[in-house]
């Protein structure tokens, strides 16, 4: 798999629990490229198409990966396609209506860790961790839900202040 895994460290100023305190969590290198494409797309709004050369110089995005990311997003109804000399990409969702939380389940998967051991051991003992778990993806599912594409954009531009997420 070409695309490198990174730890994003969600910060908290106030705690459920003392090892919530860093929650890790893995986005790849993928979906931080499908971020970084649409919030491009968004930039530049649905008046012409943006050429996916365009969107790799921008954003720092190969090429070649971007093809494939862009693909995912069509199929997802996210972005439409024109072929052609004008061709290229818009979005064709609002942009209040797409979260950074819904590109990371679209590429990555579930937020919720793949090797969460169930509530119960084998043995019938409560699993203690579980319920951390749990409100730690709650956590997680909470900030990146709370980030839309019309407060990134309007971050980029500089027209709103940055938010606090605080779990």
């Amino acid at each position: 798999w070409p695309f490198k895994a990174y730890h994003i460290y969600i910060f908290t100023r106030t705690y459920r629990h003392p090892l919530l305190r860093y929650i890790p969590m893995n986005v790849s290198q993928k979906c931080q490229y499908a971020l970084r494409a649409l919030l491009e797309l968004a930039q530049r709004g649905d008046s012409q198409p943006v050429p996916s050369t365009a969107i790799a110089e921008s954003r720092s995005i190969p090429v070649r990966f971007l093809e494939t990311i862009l693909n995912e997003l069509k199929q997802a109804g996210w972005v439409r396609s024109r072929r052609g000399v004008r061709g290229g990409y818009v979005l064709s969702v609002g942009l209040e209506s797409l979260s950074v939380g819904d590109v990371v389940r679209l590429i990555d998967g579930p937020l919720m860790p793949r090797n969460l051991q169930p509530s119960k051991g084998t043995d019938g003992t409560p699993n203690v961790f579980h319920a951390v778990w749990v409100q730690a993806h709650d956590a997680i599912a909470e900030v990146l839900d709370a980030a839309t594409f019309d407060q990134l954009l309007a971050q980029e531009q500089g027209h709103a202040t940055t938010p606090v997420f605080s779990i």
